[in-house]
C-alpha cells in the first residue's frame, strides 16, 4: 500500500486497532510513521495524527474528497503545514510537538482500545515518555502517566479537543 503526501483528501481504516475511518491530508512521511492533517465529521480541520503504517489496514481517497476540498476551501479552513514535522521516531515527534503545541494527545491501542491520553511531555528517554495527564474537566492529574514507546501505536496535536482543553487550563490560572 502506498502512503504518500498528497493534495487528495484520503479515507484509512486501521482495522486491527479501531473500528472505522479516519479522513484527512497526509501531510508528510517516514519509512514508519505519517502525518495526516484530520478533517472532522463537520468538514473542519482537526489537528494532525500520526499514525504507523504497518497499522493501515485500508487506504484510498475519501469519498465525496472533491466537495471536502471545496467546503475546507470557501470556510478558509486550511490544513496545516508539516514545517519539518519529526517523524523519525515517537521520541523525535513528541518533542518536536510539545515545543509548538501546549498539548499532545497518546495512544496506546494495543493496550487499551478506544482510550486516549492528553497532556505534556516532563520527561522522555529512549524507552519511555513521562506525561503529565489532564482529564476530560480540563484539570491536571496528581501523578503523571509512564508509557513505553514501544507501545505508542498514534499521536495527536493542534486539534480542537486539544485545543479546548488548553484554552480552559489558561483561563483558571
Amino acid at each position: 500500500m502506498k502512503i504518500e503526501v498528497s493534495p487528495t483528501i484520503v479515507r484509512f481504516e486501521r482495522s486491527a486497532l479501531e473500528p472505522g475511518h479516519v479522513d484527512g491530508r497526509i501531510i508528510a512521511t517516514s519509512s514508519k510513521r505519517f502525518a495526516v492533517a484530520v478533517v472532522s465529521d463537520v468538514i473542519r480541520t482537526d489537528g494532525v495524527r500520526v499514525f504507523r503504517r504497518s497499522d493501515v489496514s485500508t487506504l484510498g481517497p475519501a469519498p465525496y474528497a472533491t466537495f471536502i476540498t471545496d467546503a475546507l476551501r470557501l470556510r478558509k479552513d486550511a490544513f496545516p503545514r508539516a514545517r519539518r514535522l519529526e517523524l523519525s521516531s515517537w521520541q523525535a515527534l513528541v518533542g518536536w510537538a510539545c515545543v509548538r503545541y501546549p498539548l499532545v494527545t497518546i495512544h496506546i491501542e494495543k493496550r487499551r482500545t478506544g482510550v486516549c491520553y492528553i497532556g505534556q511531555p516532563t520527561r522522555m528517554t529512549a524507552k519511555a515518555l513521562t506525561l503529565a495527564t489532564i482529564g476530560p474537566d480540563a484539570r491536571w492529574n496528581a501523578e503523571p502517566r509512564v508509557f513505553a514507546w514501544a507501545d505508542v501505536t498514534q499521536v495527536g496535536f493542534g486539534g480542537g479537543y486539544e485545543e479546548a482543553l488548553a484554552l480552559v487550563d489558561r483561563a483558571r490560572k
